[in-house]
C-alpha cells in the first residue's frame, strides 16, 4: 500500500509534536515501565548476548532535543535476569547522548551512520568518551526493525524514509 507524499510529510511533521505532548503530560511513573518494557523488547537479543553489559553500573541519558524529553538507561542491578533499567533522575549520568528525534529514528533503524551525524554536529555525545564509543558502535550495528512485528516495521521504515528524505537528501 502506498501513501501520498503529503500524508508522509504530515506524519513526519506531527509525530514529534504528538510524542512531545504525550511525554510532557504523562506522569513519569507511567512512562517508566512503558519505556522499560519497550526497550527490553527492542534490545532483547543484544541483552541476551551480553552486548549491553558495558552499561552495567553506568547511566546513559538519551536526550531528544526537539521534544525536551530525556530518560536514562542502565543494566538493572540485582535483576533475576539481565534487563535494561529506565530512570528519569539517576544519581549520576555517565554519558549524555543527544539529538533531534528525526536523527535518533534514523540511527535506530541504521539508516544513517552515527559518525556522520556526530561530525555534522547533529549528534551530541558528552561524558565518558569510551562509553560513548561503545554506544555509537552498538547503534551502527543495529536495525531495530528486526525486533518489531512486520506491519509496524513497515510503517516505521516508511516514516524513516520520509524523515531521511526531509533531512538528508
Amino acid at each position: 500500500m502506498s501513501y501520498p507524499q503529503s500524508l508522509n510529510s504530515k506524519v513526519v511533521e506531527l509525530t514529534p509534536l504528538a510524542l512531545h505532548k504525550l511525554s510532557q503530560h504523562t506522569p513519569k511513573f507511567i512512562l517508566k515501565p512503558i519505556l522499560q518494557v519497550l526497550l527490553n523488547q527492542l534490545f532483547k537479543q543484544q541483552i541476551k548476548a551480553g552486548d549491553l553489559d558495558f552499561i552495567k553500573n553506568k547511566w546513559v541519558r538519551i536526550l531528544v532535543t526537539d521534544m525536551d524529553f530525556s530518560f536514562d538507561i542502565s543494566m538493572a542491578k540485582n535483576a533475576t535476569k539481565p534487563q535494561l533499567a529506565v530512570d528519569f533522575k539517576p544519581k549520576k549520568t555517565d554519558l549524555i547522548f543527544s539529538s533531534h528525534s528525526d536523527y535518533l529514528l534514523l540511527l535506530a533503524l541504521n539508516k544513517i551512520d552515527p559518525d556522520t551525524l556526530f561530525f555534522q554536529r547533529k549528534l551530541g555525545i558528552q561524558g565518558d568518551t569510551e562509553l560513548g564509543l561503545h554506544i555509537k558502535n552498538l547503534l551502527a550495528s543495529l536495525d531495530l526493525t528486526q525486533q518489531l512485528p512486520l506491519q509496524i516495521s513497515k510503517l516505521i521504515n516508511r516514516l524513516a524514509d520520509s524523515v531521511y528524505d526531509k533531512n538528508v537528501t
